[in-house]
Parts: structure tokens; sequence; C-alpha cells
């Protein structure tokens, strides 16, 4: 019974450590995953610059917006007067 216990273990010993030896990264596959996570980092830091551009073109929208919007308030006030002016 003991000698079969320890075969057990052993064979199971063995098995892990020839897994863990099979399942090691080569050079390449590094590579690989660091390429990937590189192209990663690069998308989503074009998605950050993408995301800055439209709210800078969002706020030059508004702040142009604003402005015209003094514009024609200023003209309405103008005429306004003129209104008052023929009265």
């Amino acid at each position: 019974m003991k000698s079969r216990l320890t075969a057990a273990t052993l064979t199971v010993l063995l098995s892990v450590l020839s897994t863990g030896v099979a399942l090691a990264e080569s050079p390449l596959e590094k590579s690989v995953r660091q390429d990937g996570r590189d192209v990663s980092e690069d998308a989503r830091h074009d998605r950050k610059e993408v995301d800055k551009g439209a709210a800078h073109a969002a706020d030059e929208a508004d702040r142009i917006d604003t402005q015209l919007d003094k514009e024609r308030h200023r003209e309405d006030k103008k005429a306004d007067k003129e209104y008052k002016k023929t009265l």
C-alpha cells in the first residue's frame, strides 16, 4: 500500500514538474505578448487623444455660439433703440 502511494505521489510530482517546464514561455511568445500590450496601449492613447480633440471642438463650438448670441443681442438692442427713436 505504501509503495503504491509513493509511486502515485512521484507520478503526480513528475507530471507537475514536466508541465511546468512545458508551460515556460519562449522569447518569441514573450515578444508577441509584449507587442500585443504595446498595441493595446497605443490604441488607448489614441482614443484619449480623439476624445480630447472632440472635447476641444465642442468647447470651441460653444464659444462661437455664445459669441454669436452676444452679437445678436447687441443687434437687437440697437434695433430696439432705433425703433423707440422713431416713435
